[in-house]
């Protein structure tokens, strides 16, 4: 299926550009991420792995690409002590990151493209994306970008959704027009695309029952907000979010789409 990209990432920019709302936050962040805006699937635990697995501590770099408004390297840095550097393309989500988190001198970001973006030496202890991958169409690029940065030995860590057995068209279309999705391949494909870009040690983790989870938290409390006689938000926004639930949380649920952790070194 051909995509348009720039209309991809247009889409992309105004999901994220409405992220600070009051439904985000009720419906997302408060009850599952624990109030941290995390604006994803794999959320702390896979963050707290990362930490742990990279035995990241006060001395060492991580680098996050696509990392939104900051919010998951601030929380790695938090655990870590670790310093972090968030690459995002989009300048209002880069704006909040660097606003936001203006004091903090753990954190750094920068503003630009990580597929082209390339790092002057490799010193970084870890490399993450976090629910990015399928938002990119150049899996080559932005994979050449992470193995740039990595000192030697070092992982690169992907949380994200692929397509699954079961992936039909119609479901397939339907990712891209709600969210921009360009990038939803089989698990085959981003084990070639890491092997290609010259990681050799490749491990993943069904992680599906993680996407259920959250994807099922979402629609519980978007659902107890759309009865909520006191609650300020539109019916019709919240209607739209609890279709779009329902119908991620059919997907993973038949396995047309499927939420992995990836490790390679």
């Amino acid at each position: 299926m051909e995509f348009d990209t720039a209309r991809a990432t247009r889409r992309q920019e105004e999901i994220y550009a409405a992220a600070d709302s009051e439904i985000w936050r009720r419906a997302v962040y408060d009850p599952l991420h624990g109030g941290w805006p995390l604006a994803c699937i794999g959320g702390r635990p896979f963050l707290e792995y990362v930490a742990r697995d990279a035995q990241l501590g006060q001395g060492d770099r991580a680098l996050e690409l696509g990392c939104g408004a900051g919010a998951a390297c601030d929380f790695l840095a938090q655990i870590s002590g670790a310093g972090v550097t968030g690459i995002e393309r989009n300048p209002a989500q880069y704006d909040r990151a660097r606003l936001r988190n203006a004091r903090n001198p753990l954190l750094s970001f920068l503003c630009t493209d990580a597929a082209t973006w390339r790092a002057k030496q490799p010193d970084m202890g870890a490399v993450f994306l976090l629910d990015t991958l399928s938002l990119v169409a150049d899996w080559p690029q932005i994979l050449s970008a992470a193995r740039s940065a990595l000192a030697l030995g070092k992982p690169l860590y992907i949380a994200d959704q692929q397509a699954g057995p079961t992936l039909r068209r119609a479901t397939l279309e339907r990712a891209y027009e709600i969210d921009g999705f360009v990038g939803l391949r089989p698990g085959q494909a981003l084990r070639l695309a890491l092997q290609c870009a010259g990681f050799s040690q490749v491990t993943t983790r069904d992680a599906n029952a993680d996407a259920i989870r959250v994807f099922s938290g979402i629609r519980r409390n978007v659902q107890g907000m759309m009865h909520d006689p006191g609650n300020p938000e539109a019916a019709e926004a919240l209607a739209q979010w609890d279709e779009l639930t329902s119908f991620y949380l059919g997907a993973f649920k038949s396995r047309e789409l499927v939420y992995t952790w990836t490790r390679a070194v």
